[in-house]
């Protein structure tokens, strides 16, 4: 309630009329409307709904948080001597092959792409299998593979050949150089054609429509040269970049194991960001 001012009584009214005088001045004061709050503006930006925020729901247990608003992929090294380091290592061991460095490849918009495909072919053909396979790398190229994934027609080949076994991969790379790369890929195999002989012409003949499920060779294997070849590049996902060293190949080694990624692609970290020894979650 409002203050009323004081009230003068000059014809001498007495005590009640000055009651009813104030009685009336509350009166009228309460018939006057009450001033209401502005409310404040709230500015809210505009949800993001892309598809890779659920991605990142569906990650490998060995990935670490990311920023997909600034990040489009990165590499994080696996910690040396972890359960997860060593896991790697003997997959990847052979003779004459030394392992340095293990980095995971954390791209979302490709994990998201195979996802999908993987779910597909898993209700579309049964007995649909994820493998790991192998797959040599120049130090040039590497970045491609994580940012576009496997290719064919970025070496103009009709099909993208993986390795089942290290050290043949490493031979049929043919570098001379002792401080390698190699690709550990996850690989959806689904309808799989057996190749005896290798060719552009003959992987093309083992390609085939299943009367069964009316779909198209996915994979073509070569058991002479432990090859296999993918046609799709959904079908796969560039899971884990290996850094090792070739014995068999003389050369300057020095410290190998200073011979680090970060210092390897010291230029090419614009586009792929790149953290060194990162502990997996």
């Amino acid at each position: 309630m409002g203050e009323i001012e004081a009230y003068n009584d000059p014809k001498g009214e007495g005590p009640e009329a000055m009651k009813m005088v104030i009685m009336e001045e509350v009166k009228e004061k309460k018939k006057l409307p009450k001033r209401r709050k502005t409310p404040a503006i709230t500015i809210r930006k505009p949800r993001d709904n892309r598809l890779v925020l659920q991605v990142l729901h569906r990650t490998p247990d060995y990935w670490v948080s990311m920023n997909v608003h600034s990040d489009e992929a990165q590499l994080i090294e696996v910690k040396k001597y972890s359960f997860h380091y060593f896991e790697i290592e003997a997959k990847f061991r052979r003779p004459g092959l030394e392992l340095a460095a293990a980095y995971v490849v954390q791209n979302p918009f490709l994990w998201g792409q195979y996802l999908l495909k993987r779910d597909q072919m898993k209700m579309q053909i049964k007995g649909a299998v994820e493998k790991e396979l192998y797959y040599p790398v120049g130090f040039s190229d590497f970045e491609d593979i994580v940012r576009t994934n496997f290719n064919p027609l970025n070496n103009k080949k009709f099909a993208v050949p993986f390795y089942s076994d290290t050290l043949v991969a490493n031979n049929s790379f043919g570098d001379k150089e002792n401080i390698k790369l190699m690709f550990m890929t996850k690989v959806m195999v689904g309808l799989e054609s057996v190749l005896e002989s290798e060719g552009a012409k003959s992987i093309r003949s083992a390609l085939s429509k299943s009367s069964k499920t009316g779909l198209i060779t996915d994979t073509v294997y070569c058991p002479d040269s432990k090859m296999t070849y993918k046609f799709n590049s959904t079908d796969v996902y560039p899971d884990t970049l290996l850094l090792y060293r070739d014995t068999s190949i003389n050369g300057d080694n020095g410290d190998f194991m200073k011979k680090n990624m970060s210092a390897t692609f010291e230029t090419r970290q614009d586009a792929v960001e790149i953290r060194k020894e990162i502990q997996p979650r």
